[in-house]
């Protein structure tokens, strides 16, 4: 066989574990996961924002406060009601891969919230650190519910997931 046939037998071949993932993956993810998934997450990421962001803020900045971190300590303690539905966002994210059915809700949260918080300090430009610090500061205030329903929205309406990304996207109801 000729090496151009071989390389469409190889492309075909590689294609079908992302057609299957195609067929199987959700369409869309119910908004009540992603609050819960941001309700979840949100204390691992002001954690991280913390860490990135503390050498650059003045000494009043709420990200050095206690209220810092008595949102954080809020927002965990929504953790238990919500904890498998946001593990369910995570799953459908990950296409619902049967080996993710394996994991522990507990596990499976953990580790994307541990892993988005190593990105976010990464990743995060310390020229923004004045903006996330008020973005956290203006959300501390709101019950945990609100703040998963505003963010959740604010993903909404950026169309976050979709054709571009290759996630599901955010279910419109």
């Amino acid at each position: 066989m000729s090496k151009p046939g071989k390389f469409k037998i190889a492309l075909a071949l590689m294609s079908i574990p992302s057609a299957v993932h195609a067929q199987t993956a959700p369409k869309c993810i119910p908004k009540p996961q992603v609050r819960d998934a941001t309700i979840v997450l949100m204390p691992f990421l002001i954690d991280a924002t913390r860490k990135r962001c503390t050498a650059s803020l003045p000494a009043t900045a709420f990200l050095k406060s206690t209220a810092a971190t008595d949102f954080a300590n809020r927002l965990e303690k929504e953790r238990p009601a919500r904890e498998h539905s946001a593990a369910e966002a995570l799953r459908a994210l990950g296409g619902d891969d049967p080996d993710s059915r394996l994991m522990s809700d507990k596990t499976i949260l953990n580790g994307v919230g541990e892993m988005l918080a190593g990105k976010a300090v990464e990743k995060a430009d310390s020229n923004r650190c004045d903006d996330l610090n008020s973005f956290l500061d203006a959300l501390s205030p709101m019950p945990a519910e609100k703040v998963g329903v505003l963010v959740t929205a604010f993903f909404s309406i950026a169309d976050v997931g979709g054709d571009k990304s290759g996630s599901p996207k955010i279910c419109a109801t």
